[in-house]
């Protein structure tokens, strides 16, 4: 326990819940009946011994099902009290695929409102698969947005293959936003500026030849190839291909589940 307060925000489990008691029904009074109100909480602090584990989190959840001001249950994990933890709250590719959903699914088990998870859930298998196993009722998928804005869309269209993925190093959007920088997406490059989004016809197309077909050259000859000129992409033993057609060598290693999620697969 960290709180040891001994006035009325302290002292017992009444005490220590008041806070966010008042809170959420300040907000609740605040809002018309029909405005939803949800409420962001971790299922494990990761703090090991320290302060509260995933058992007072049920038991915090329980409670403030209990207030019925509360319209939803949004569960991820970590917590604010050291760098390690905080990591967690967002947690990158070191952390296993939808880490947070069994604390999702012990949540829902106690409240009767539905339950959304977030945490490393990047792609529509993964989510329909959770909804499925009644895991969660709702899932957040931020990071993917960021990768991919488009992603909703393509999804509707049955456009899974389009969808650029998220793969979770967490560098240009928490690492940048830590140090008050703008949020850019490692595979996302237009993220941030807007104005590359849509590049301008080149008014003289021209043949364009790209030498090399990693992840650079893809994205010159991708590029080069919206702008109206005719692009050639070339790779080592494969000859010249029509930049459209061009499947590089990074899909050959991708036989483990998390290759695949690197290589969009």
């Amino acid at each position: 326990m960290v709180n040891r307060r001994d006035d009325v925000y302290g002292s017992d489990f009444a005490g220590r819940m008041r806070f966010g008691t008042e809170v959420v029904r300040a907000v609740r009074a605040a809002v018309p009946s029909d405005f939803l109100v949800g409420l962001r909480m971790t299922g494990d602090p990761l703090t090991d011994d320290i302060g509260l584990g995933p058992d007072d989190m049920l038991e915090i959840a329980r409670y403030l099902d209990g207030l019925g001001a509360i319209d939803l249950f949004d569960i991820s994990g970590g917590t604010g009290a050291t760098l390690e933890t905080q990591a967690g709250t967002v947690p990158p590719d070191t952390f296993d695929r939808g880490c947070y959903l069994p604390l999702a699914r012990a949540v829902k088990d106690v409240v009767s409102v539905p339950v959304l998870c977030a945490g490393r859930i990047l792609d529509a298998e993964q989510a329909e698969q959770a909804l499925a196993a009644g895991d969660c009722d709702l899932v957040a998928m931020t990071r993917a947005h960021m990768a991919d804005p488009d992603i909703v869309t393509k999804l509707t269209a049955g456009e899974l293959d389009r969808v650029r993925p998220c793969i979770a190093i967490n560098d240009g959007c928490i690492g940048r936003s830590y140090q008050r920088l703008t949020v850019k997406c490692a595979v996302n490059p237009v993220l941030g500026h807007d104005e590359l989004d849509r590049p301008e016809r080149a008014t003289t197309p021209r043949r364009v030849v790209v030498v090399g077909g990693g992840p650079a050259g893809m994205e010159a000859a991708r590029v080069a190839a919206s702008r109206g000129h005719q692009v050639s992409l070339l790779e080592a033993g494969t000859g010249p291909r029509r930049a459209d057609h061009h499947r590089a060598q990074v899909t050959a290693p991708a036989a483990s589940r998390q290759a695949r999620g690197l290589v969009g697969q």
